[in-house]
This record gives C-alpha cells, structure tokens and sequence, in this order.
C-alpha cells in the first residue's frame, strides 16, 4: 500500500496474509530509505518495533512484554507498535 500525505514522502507499508503490518518504507530528504519494522508473538500480540533505520543501520527493537493472557501489555502502547488514543 503506497500513501502520501501533502509535502510528505511516499509511504510503502507491507502487510502480512492476516492484515498485519511488517514493514513501513520511507525515504529521507536526499531519498535514502528508512524502514520501521514489527514483528508479532504466537498470539498476533506485537512482540517487538525497530526504532526507524537505514538498510546500512542495524535495526534497533523495542520489545513488548505482557503481563497476562488477557494480553496486558507492560510496555505502553506506542513503545509496543500501536497507536496512542
């Protein structure tokens, strides 16, 4: 899915066969690419996000952990890849 908001770069989101987004690629002013990346637990619970980076960069994770089976996170809910409300 490509989108773009006005003055902003293209924004190439890939998604997994449930829905779930693995991958967000944008790109810089000088048109390097940046990757977001989020990885789910046997759950579909996010387990952790990188910390945006450039394909010569080491990705750097967050990780999420839950308290509960009721799928209480520990962390809040942006550090775990969701959007605050």
């Amino acid at each position: 899915m490509t989108s773009t908001a006005s003055g902003e770069a293209d924004a190439v989101a890939y998604y997994d066969a449930t829905g779930r987004e693995l991958r967000l690629l944008t790109s810089d002013a000088f048109n390097r690419k940046i990757y977001s990346d989020t990885k789910y637990n046997a759950k579909g619970q996010v387990a952790s996000t990188s910390l945006p980076y450039f394909s010569t960069d080491a990705a750097q994770w967050t990780t999420c952990d839950y308290l509960d089976d009721g799928g209480n996170a520990l962390a809040t809910e942006q550090q775990c890849g969701h959007e605050e409300k």
